[in-house]
């Protein structure tokens, strides 16, 4: 017998999507599920399009009276979810028809492991970043975790799967964070001893969207400093530094083909006041040597 699942799906004015991803989840070969859906207080037809779906009494619409954004959505879904598995997906995404199945399995088969990263298939409006994003066979928690943080395993929150108990324990996610709240949980469930697995099995499908929270380049200096400052052993750890000086060289790069060099110096000069200039070189130069040196396969979308 599979063991059952709760699926997070938050959404804010996702009536161009929401009706695909909410198919992608009924159309599982498991059966034994449930979808909890919050609504962020979208002004479109989002909330109409869900209550289309409603009458399987699977899932559960939840309409909270103000917005709180992405994160607020997804603990108000966990708080009210029933199964010991958490399964996220996002409005514009879509599962394989056999990810709830595998995952319960997985967990089913391997009751030591609280957290699993999956792989996905990322369709991109350029088809040459269009591709599979796919992870590393693995058990051992500890390469695992450090090859999320060296950004060798991507680890968007529709890859990641967790106990319901262990995600409590660690906190949920951070309702303060607009971004890189994944990478914050996944710190946090690692300081409370969390055992992680990955797959390079490919269990759902990422749509990248020029309103993805991926491609606002303004919003990703704030959160990355945010995280440094939340858990220093990102930028103290030898280990960890190399997955931080990639995000920057990453950032730094988009940053200058999106609004310039000057915006993208403007960007390493902050980072530079907070964490020192010497520091700063010195990641650039990590992030150089991980990409010549070919230690990042998978790109991040």
């Amino acid at each position: 017998m599979m063991t059952s699942v709760s699926v997070i799906l938050p959404c804010f004015n996702a009536a161009a999507t929401i009706a695909r991803a909410i198919e992608s989840v009924m159309s599982q070969d498991n059966p034994d599920f449930e979808l909890l859906i919050v609504d962020d207080a979208s002004t479109d037809q989002t909330a109409q399009i869900v209550r289309g779906f409603t009458s399987d009494p699977r899932i559960k619409f939840i309409q909270p009276s103000e917005r709180g954004g992405a994160n607020v959505a997804r603990n108000i879904a966990i708080k009210n979810s029933s199964h010991d598995i958490i399964c996220f997906i996002d409005s514009d995404d879509r599962y394989e028809p056999n990810k709830l199945s595998w995952v319960s399995n997985f967990f089913q088969s391997n009751p030591e492991i609280d957290v699993l990263i999956d792989s996905f298939f990322l369709e991109h409006p350029k088809p040459n970043r269009s591709g599979y994003r796919l992870a590393p066979d693995l058990t051992n928690s500890q390469a695992v975790f450090d090859g999320i943080v060296m950004r060798n395993i991507n680890k968007p929150t529709p890859s990641m799967t967790i106990r319901r108990q262990t995600l409590l324990k660690a906190g949920l996610f951070d309702e303060t964070m607009n971004r890189r709240q994944d990478l914050d949980l996944l710190f946090r469930l690692a300081s409370i001893n969390a055992r992680f697995a990955s797959t390079s099995t490919v269990l759902w499908r990422k749509s990248w969207m020029p309103s993805s929270i991926t491609a606002n380049s303004t919003s990703f200096l704030p959160a990355l400093l945010e995280l440094c400052e939340k858990h220093p052993q990102y930028i103290l750890n030898p280990i960890f530094r190399q997955g931080l000086g990639t995000d920057l060289l990453r950032h730094t790069w988009r940053k200058t083909k999106a609004r310039g060099m000057i915006s993208a110096i403007q960007d390493l000069l902050a980072f530079a006041t907070r964490h020192g200039k010497v520091n700063t070189c010195k990641l650039l130069g990590l992030g150089i040597y991980a990409g010549v040196a070919g230690m990042l396969p998978n790109r991040k979308p």
